[in-house]
């Protein structure tokens, strides 16, 4: 009996990564061509002048003196944590920080935030450019898509702050892009629910936009797996959320209790306790300063908002789109409600998609009617070409003028000045832009005191008198609370060294406390 040789069964070997990748770049090597160029240009652009324009916040010195607690102190901020923001966004900063050395390679801490908001950028730039390809524009629409949101005058001076809205919005745009995976696979849907997860958790407002995603999800799901869908990435958002809700429990600080923090009583101070912003009818109120404000820094993204975002509700695979900008704005407009400076971040990447959307099917169906159509085709093509000319030598002045000049001097001016000249066991009151670069170069963090907590934390000197020196920037002297101890300070306080003029003016006060 004759013994047949066995054959070898064929074993399937996975590509090598790299040959997986050389397929996936030869697949969209027209879409790199254009996307690559575009987003390092504007890396350029966000990078030049980073530490010079604009001035440094608060808020920015803030989230980096967080971030730096986290890698340094091991904890969550530099004072008592209490729940004003969930920590994600500045745990992220920190971990950038961590891996590239960015406390120890700068003297001014902000910026090695800034830097980290470059990398949000660049994430930013390719994910919007993918996520406007998933959605149907043309390459060139997209394109289009990416320039407004890269090199808007207000995409340069907001991307380029420590803003915890930079650091949410590339996850809330990867959320989108997988919710719209053109191969519907319950992958794809559980990885939107927790990069979503992420960005609220990043920036807590973005949450509005969850019917939005809820709909992509719908939408792009077949019939068969989309209960499943939303199971799945439903869950897996409620669980991201929830280590948030479980950290609290653990330190017993979910409810309101006496003598301590909560993240209930920060939900609630968020929703109800902030100060109104007022009405945008009201020429006097606080959110009509920000939206003017906005308006001055370019007032194109807002034009074409009002004129072509609506418009892209005709185009019905960019209704989910529609729908988040439409949530956020209507919040960001209520009257009585708080409305941040960095709140336009969360709408530009809409805003930009949504009208590069809606003016590409307006001129493709006006470009194949064009026999009947031809003196609206020259008419809009035309005023196309004239409003890109007015508006691209807008947008190089309105960002290279000021940041020519270098609005941080009168900062990096006063820290030289006080570490110079103050003793080191002096007890300072600052604005956190300072808090980490003076506690680093040697002063005591117990004496280096962020203005905002003094009254406000029990752990900090709250009267006026126990205090040997002011840093008053712009944020300090037009501190809201008229009472208290941060107001006192400055008036009684003497000016021994003045940097700078204007609202970036710094001023070093001596308090004469007698």
């Amino acid at each position: 009996m004759a013994v047949t040789e066995a054959r070898p069964v064929p074993v399937t070997v996975p590509a090598a990564p790299l040959t997986a990748i050389r397929t996936w770049v030869a697949r969209h090597a027209r879409s790199l061509v254009i996307a690559v160029p575009l987003t390092l240009l504007s890396l350029a652009v966000q990078a030049i002048g980073m530490g010079r324009y604009p001035q440094y916040t608060d808020d920015e010195g803030t989230y980096v003196a967080q971030a730096w607690a986290v890698s340094d102190l091991g904890e969550l901020t530099h004072y008592t944590y209490w729940y004003d923001h969930p920590p994600a966004g500045w745990v992220q900063i920190s971990g950038w920080a961590a891996l590239t050395g960015g406390f120890g390679r700068y003297a001014d801490a902000v910026l090695a935030g800034r830097e980290a908001m470059l990398a949000a950028h660049l994430v930013s730039c390719l994910l919007l450019f993918a996520l406007c390809r998933r959605f149907g524009l043309s390459r060139g629409a997209s394109a289009v898509a990416l320039t407004l949101f890269a090199f808007s005058p207000l995409a340069v001076v907001y991307h380029r702050m420590v803003y915890l809205d930079n650091v949410a919005v590339p996850w809330l745009l990867a959320a989108f892009l997988l919710a719209a995976s053109p191969r519907g696979r319950l992958s794809a849907f559980a990885g939107a629910g927790v990069c979503f997860g992420v960005a609220v958790l990043t920036r807590e407002t973005l949450l509005l936009a969850l019917p939005a995603l809820v709909w992509q999800v719908r939408r792009a799901a077949e019939p068969q797996i989309r209960r499943y869908a939303l199971a799945v990435g439903g869950t897996l958002l409620v669980m991201t959320g929830a280590v948030y809700v479980l950290f609290a429990v653990v330190k017993g600080e979910l409810l309101p209790g006496r003598d301590r923090v909560s993240l209930l009583g920060g939900i609630a101070y968020q929703l109800a306790g902030r100060d109104s912003s007022g009405s945008l009818l009201d020429e006097h109120s606080l959110a009509r300063r920000i939206v003017a404000l906005w308006l001055e820094l370019d007032p194109v993204p807002v034009l074409l908002t009002l004129t072509l975002a609506p418009a892209a509700w005709a185009v019905r695979r960019l209704r989910p789109l529609v729908l988040a900008l439409v949530l956020l704005v209507v919040a960001g407009a209520r009257p009585g409600g708080y409305l941040p400076v960095p709140y336009i971040i969360g709408l530009l990447p809409f805003a930009a998609l949504l009208s590069a959307g809606a003016g590409a099917a307006f001129w493709g169906w006006l470009w194949a009617a064009r026999s009947r159509y031809r003196l609206a085709v020259i008419a809009v093509a035309s005023g196309a070409l004239v409003a890109t000319a007015l508006t691209v030598p807008r947008w190089v002045s309105t960002v290279s003028g000021p940041a020519m000049a270098d609005a941080n001097a009168p900062i990096a001016e006063a820290r030289a000045w006080v570490l110079a000249n103050v003793p080191r066991d002096s007890r300072l009151m600052v604005d956190d832009v300072f808090w980490l670069d003076l506690t680093r170069a040697g002063f005591d963090r117990d004496n280096v005191v962020w203005f905002t907590k003094v009254g406000a934390d029990p752990d900090v000197p709250g009267e006026w008198a126990q205090y040997d020196y002011v840093l008053a920037t712009n944020s300090v002297r037009e501190y809201q609370l008229p009472d208290s101890g941060v107001r006192r300070a400055v008036a009684h306080g003497h000016p021994v060294a003045v940097f700078g003029t204007g609202r970036d003016r710094v001023e070093v006060l001596r308090i004469d406390s007698s």
